[in-house]
């Protein structure tokens, strides 16, 4: 019977498809006891030798599987939010609110994966991106685009190089990238 509850706390633990522990503390405790059973039976039932050699290869494959969440984990960390959060006092962003400023109609809407900054130094209405392209094309005037951001609130820089007909580059500096967008 307790076999019932080992092998499948064993794949549990070797294929746990979450990276974060928060989902494994609520099933934990009984994982723990199915697996103490598991390795009581096993030991019992298979021999004292075969229990502690399964007990060797389950123990192994859960070490290395816990390696690799944890490299997983590591690797794919994301970054701290301030890190991404430009400063808006920067040369850089005061020359494309400027810009903003001077070419873009009070009615205009600027798209910008912070819109409350075009907002606060612009006084232009702003939005989030949204999912589809399409969208922001029919809702948005202009795009602004961080230049170090990968994909944290924007879309992707390649989004810009193969939609050229919707997008033209009216400023780039050393942090922004500006872009009308042209309506259909």
């Amino acid at each position: 019977m307790e076999i019932a509850y080992f092998l499948p706390v064993c794949l549990l633990l070797i294929v746990w498809p979450y990276n974060e522990i928060r989902y494994w503390t609520h099933v934990f405790p009984f994982a723990l006891l199915f697996f103490l059973k598991g390795r009581e039976w096993a030991v019992e039932y298979g021999g004292a030798c075969w229990g502690k050699r399964a007990f060797a290869v389950v123990s192994g494959l859960l070490c290395v599987n816990m390696l690799c969440n944890v490299a997983t984990v590591v690797k794919a960390e994301a970054p701290v939010y301030t890190s991404l959060n430009p400063d808006i006092e920067s040369e850089d962003a005061r020359e494309v609110f400027g810009y903003l400023n001077l070419h873009s109609s009070p009615d205009d809407v600027v798209a910008c994966g912070e819109s409350r900054a075009i907002y606060l130094y612009t006084g232009r209405l702003s939005c989030n991106l949204s999912g589809k392209l399409d969208d922001m094309q029919a809702t948005a005037d202009w795009y602004v685009e961080f230049l170090f951001r990968q994909t944290y609130l924007q879309y992707p820089h390649s989004t810009f190089r193969e939609n050229r007909h919707r997008f033209e580059k009216v400023l780039q500096n050393n942090t922004f990238a500006v872009y009308r967008i042209v309506k259909p």
